[in-house]
């Protein structure tokens, strides 16, 4: 192996080099750096992936930004068109609806006279 300092090359289990005396990592150190240099490397590739892939983001928020407002253009007609459909169904609901609770009304007014009689008696 190459001594991490002078780079001359020493036994592979040296603890210190024998040309310039300095510490040689130990495995658990070489093991820890490596994975150090690998989370380094995959962010810088992350980095790069998410720089590279913006513009198209960009393109494709436009392109559906321009294709929801054609949807919502062309549906807007069919929209009017149910609503008038609909108007007329809502008026008769509305006056059956009216009908009904004034009749209610009636029936609940009398029944409460009658009570009021009965209790008077």
């Amino acid at each position: 192996m190459l001594c991490v300092s002078c780079r001359r090359t020493i036994a592979s289990d040296a603890d210190f080099c024998r040309f310039c005396g300095a510490r040689q990592p130990t495995m658990g150190e070489e093991i820890t750096a490596a994975g150090r240099e690998i989370a380094e490397a995959t962010a810088a590739v992350m980095t790069r992936i998410v720089e590279n892939v913006k513009p198209f983001a960009k393109e494709v928020a436009v392109a559906t930004d321009r294709a929801a407002k054609e949807v919502a253009k062309a549906m807007k007609p069919a929209a009017e068109k149910t609503g008038k459909a609909v108007e007329p169904v809502v008026k008769g609901a509305k006056k059956v609806t009216k009908s009904v609770a004034r009749g209610t009304a009636r029936v609940t007014a009398e029944a409460a006279r009658k009570v009021k009689a009965a209790a008077k008696k």
